[in-house]
């Protein structure tokens, strides 16, 4: 809109109103981008898997009369079939092959 001014026309500017709401807009749309990453929204990182195992020991045909010391005291020709069975109870699906188990006796 021009008005006539004593030097002659001249171009108003945008209402300040107009650009105080552009500014509160742009403000805005600064501040969600800024919590959406912050809050993880552009995060790629995938979750670990879980799984549910249940163990069993296995101890077959050992035998120990012997108290007084910690081997076993099997007949001549005896293999030892122990060991731990685990079973998948649920949830990720994965393989036990290529993965180390330490085991410990807990102090006893």
């Amino acid at each position: 809109m021009k008005k006539r001014n004593t030097t002659g026309w001249a171009d108003e500017a945008v209402s300040p109103v107009v650009g105080v709401m552009l500014m509160l807009v742009v403000t805005i749309i600064i501040a969600a981008v800024v919590s959406g990453f912050a809050g993880g929204l552009a995060s790629d990182e995938t979750k670990a898997p879980q799984a549910t195992l249940a163990m069993t020991e296995i101890v077959v045909g050992v035998e120990d009369t012997n108290t007084t010391n910690w081997e076993a005291d099997n007949p001549s020709g005896f293999e030892a079939n122990n060991g731990l069975l685990f079973e998948h109870k649920g949830g990720d699906s994965f393989a036990l092959a290529g993965h180390l188990y330490p085991a410990a006796d807990g102090g006893l």
